[in-house]
């Protein structure tokens, strides 16, 4: 149908776009259920060879995958009685071995009160190690899985709140440990396909060349000229789900605007 436009969001994102912020924008804003704006900026990357966007066009939903992807596959989980939100992370094998995890429960995941540290950062140091060659691929989780039994806590379990994307990492591999499979694999069939939202929304495996190939027609939306990698078109930006393979509880999701529109 025809798009609904709002001249102020118009000019909002026409400055983002000359200021080069952007170099596209799909926005989308409702008053009840009423659609008061919906509109598609730009292309898909800035330079030679761009496209441009329109509604079947992909972005990189970073942390969305939280309530959109781990988050609401959890809350699934318990409501059907496959997961108890209460237990303790130390039922959920091997990344929760340590002490310290018969502490922190999985509520506290969602709720952020885990004590863990906002961020990790232990790509950088992996980068630099003899485990490189694993970095990109879910060849490295094993590494990953011990590294996390050392990991510090910043706080008491379940006495702060603190924005962590440890906490959703974390919540990501009690899930693949609760339903035997990987997390968007679990996500797919669990909420995306029964939704038909499974060409909308979903994780892009790094090491799925077979994926990736079928992604190759797609138009995604370029996040940023990286030093990690160049730039970054169809490939998590967050490092740490891009050194777990792309897929990790915490970011990993692209989708379209009206993918995370029907999924909310």
């Amino acid at each position: 149908g025809r798009e609904h436009r709002d001249a102020g969001i118009d000019r909002m994102m026409s400055v983002g776009m000359h200021q080069k912020i952007f170099s596209a924008a799909a926005v989308m804003v409702l008053k009840g259920d009423i659609v008061v704006h919906r509109a598609f900026y730009g292309r898909n990357k800035f330079g030679e060879g761009s496209k441009s966007i329109d509604d079947k066009s992909l972005f990189d939903l970073a942390s969305l995958t939280k309530p959109l992807g781990s988050g609401l596959l959890a809350l699934l989980l318990a409501g059907r009685g496959a997961l108890d939100i209460r237990s303790h992370l130390s039922q959920f094998g091997e990344p929760f071995r340590h002490e310290k995890f018969k502490h922190i429960t999985v509520d506290m995941l969602l709720d952020h009160t885990a004590g863990f540290p906002a961020l990790w950062g232990l790509w950088e140091s992996l980068e630099k190690s003899s485990e490189n060659t694993k970095i990109g691929t879910r060849a490295i989780l094993p590494t990953y899985h011990k590294q996390f039994c050392e990991i510090a806590l910043a706080t008491e379990p379940g006495k702060v709140t603190c924005y962590s994307d440890v906490g959703f990492l974390a919540l990501g591999w009690v899930l693949e440990a609760a339903l035997g499979k990987s997390l968007d694999v679990a996500l797919r069939e669990r909420i995306l396909v029964p939704m038909e939202l499974d060409r909308a929304l979903f994780f892009v495996p790094l090491d799925d060349a077979k994926f990736r190939k079928l992604l190759a027609a797609r138009v995604f939306v370029a996040t940023e000229e990286c030093s990690r990698r160049g730039l970054l078109q169809g490939e998590v930006h967050d490092p740490e789900a891009w050194a777990m393979g792309g897929v990790a509880g915490h970011a990993g999701m692209f989708g379209t605007l009206d993918g995370v529109w029907r999924l909310v």
